[in-house]
């Protein structure tokens, strides 16, 4: 089952000195990340890069769920796709999901 944690990636301080917060999707023993639009500051964090504040947590709790929502609404076909093809999944929104496509792309490979 694929899981959601929204965390700071340490190299990508911006100039202003904040991260970006980006969802880390780990699927499968691979991770992919998806960006968002939160910043987060030096004292928001803890000693090990971690979020501390408590309403920040909880604010970003809300996307989470959303997209572990999404995740869920697959049922066991989440099981058939990779971490990348999850977040494209996660990304696009409400496209449906085109199955002669997914099979064609499947054969290749």
């Amino acid at each position: 089952m694929a899981s959601i944690t929204p965390i700071i990636l340490q190299n990508n301080q911006r100039q202003d000195g904040t991260w970006l917060v980006v969802y880390r999707l780990t699927h499968k023993r691979k991770s992919v990340y998806i960006k968002t639009s939160h910043v987060i500051t030096k004292s928001q964090l803890n000693k090990d890069n971690t979020i501390k504040q408590k309403f920040i947590i909880d604010y970003l709790s809300a996307d989470v769920k959303s997209l572990q929502e999404t995740i869920n609404k697959l049922g066991l076909k989440s099981e058939q796709y990779t971490a990348a093809q999850l977040k494209e999944i996660l990304t696009v929104g409400s496209k449906e999901i085109d199955f002669i496509e997914y099979m064609e792309e499947f054969l290749e490979k």
